[in-house]
C-alpha cells in the first residue's frame, strides 16, 4: 500500500475523535440493545450505556495518545493502511479491557471474574467500536483509490522530484503577489501570467503532479487530506484528486489573480462565475459547468467584491 495513506480522523484528532467514538457507540447501543445486556447496578439501561461509552471514549483517547508516541506509529514513520488497521486493533483491545474492568462497577460483579466475560467484553468492543473507525477509513479508501481512479487519475503525470514547488510550466518563477486584504486596494486582475501558460501543481508525492490551462480551472475544494480540482475540458467537467492541502494550492496559484480563495474549503476561478446569490447566511456562487453552490465566507466577502468590481471594469 502507498505509504501516504491518510490517517484515521480519530487517531489524528484524539480528543474530538474520542468524543465522536463515544457518541456513535452510545447511539448504536441505544437503538440496538444487545439481548444479554441488562440495566446494570443503576437499574437504567441508558445511563449504564452512557457511562460505558464515556469510559470507552477515555480509553480511546488515552490509547491514541500513547500509541502515537511509540516507535512503530510515531512520525516520521510513514502511515500505511496496514499500520492504520494495526492501530485500530490495538486501540480496541485496550478499550475492551477497560470496558471489562469498568463492568465491575457498573454491573453485578459476582460472575465477571472469568476469561469468558473478558472475551465477551473484547468481542463486543471489537464489533461495536470498529464502526466509528471504519467510517473515516472507508471514506479515505474511497477517495484515495476508487474515486481518484474514476475521476481523472489519468490526468496525473510523473513529476520531477528535483523541481521546486509552484513553478510555471515554462520554468518561470511565480511573482510574490498574494490575495489582497480588505484594507488594501482592489486586486489587479491584469497581472496574471498568460492564459495559455499551463499551470503545474506539485504535491508531496514525488511521482505525482497535475497540469492544466488557466481557463480550464473552475474551482478546487478541500476534502480531508486531499484537494479535488474541477476542470472544464471540451465542455465536460473532470475531477482530479491530489494529496495536498488547500493552503498549498492557494500558494501555488497565487500568480493567477483571477483565482481566489473565497472560503476555507474553496478556491474559484473568477472568470467562471455565472451568478452571485445573496442568502441569509452570506453569498453563494454559481459557476460554469457545475451545479455546486460555492459559499463565500463572511470574512472574505469584501475582498471578493473588490475582485468582482475589478473584473467587471476590464474591457
Amino acid at each position: 500500500m502507498n505509504p501516504d495513506f491518510p490517517q484515521n480522523y480519530i487517531i489524528r484528532h484524539p480528543f474530538s475523535g474520542a468524543l465522536i467514538f463515544a457518541a456513535m457507540t452510545f447511539l448504536f447501543l441505544w437503538f440496538y440493545r444487545p439481548l444479554d445486556v441488562g440495566d446494570g447496578v443503576l437499574q437504567y439501561y441508558g445511563l449504564t450505556m452512557a457511562l460505558y461509552c464515556m469510559v470507552s471514549g477515555l480509553a480511546v483517547y488515552a490509547s491514541v495518545r500513547l500509541l502515537v508516541h511509540t516507535r512503530w506509529f510515531a512520525p516520521p514513520v510513514p502511515w500505511t493502511i496496514g499500520r492504520e488497521f494495526g492501530a485500530i486493533i490495538l486501540i480496541l483491545t485496550v478499550t475492551g479491557n477497560v470496558v471489562y474492568f469498568a463492568g465491575f462497577l457498573l454491573e453485578p460483579s459476582i460472575y465477571r471474574w472469568n476469561f469468558l466475560t473478558l472475551a465477551d467484553s473484547l468481542l463486543k468492543t471489537y464489533l461495536i467500536g470498529v464502526i466509528p473507525f471504519l467510517i473515516p477509513t472507508g471514506v479515505n479508501l474511497y477517495i484515495r483509490y476508487f474515486l481518484r481512479l474514476e475521476n481523472g487519475y489519468d490526468e496525473l503525470t510523473s513529476g520531477n522530484p528535483g523541481r521546486a514547488g509552484g513553478r510555471l510550466a515554462t520554468g518561470e518563477q511565480r511573482p510574490p503577489d498574494r490575495p489582497a486584504p480588505d484594507d488594501e486596494p482592489s486586486p489587479t486582475l491584469e497581472s496574471s501570467p498568460s492564459s495559455g501558460t499551463p499551470i503545474e501543481i506539485d504535491t508531496p508525492l514525488k511521482n505525482e503532479e497535475l497540469r492544466f490551462l488557466p481557463n480550464e480551472f473552475v474551482y478546487a475544494t478541500a476534502e480531508g487530506n486531499y484537494v479535488i480540482f474541477h476542470l472544464l475540458r471540451g465542455g465536460r467537467m473532470r475531477k482530479v484528486i491530489v494529496r495536498c492541502t488547500l493552503s498549498s494550492i492557494e500558494e501555488q496559484l497565487s500568480a493567477w489573480s483571477r483565482f481566489m480563495r473565497v472560503h476555507r474549503a474553496y478556491i474559484i476561478n473568477l472568470d467562471k462565475i455565472l451568478r452571485t446569490e445573496r442568502q441569509s447566511f452570506g453569498l453563494q456562487l454559481i459557476l460554469d459547468g457545475t451545479d455546486t453552490l460555492v459559499p463565500v465566507s463572511k470574512s472574505r466577502v469584501s475582498t471578493f467584491r473588490k475582485a468582482e468590481r475589478s473584473l467587471r471594469s476590464l474591457p
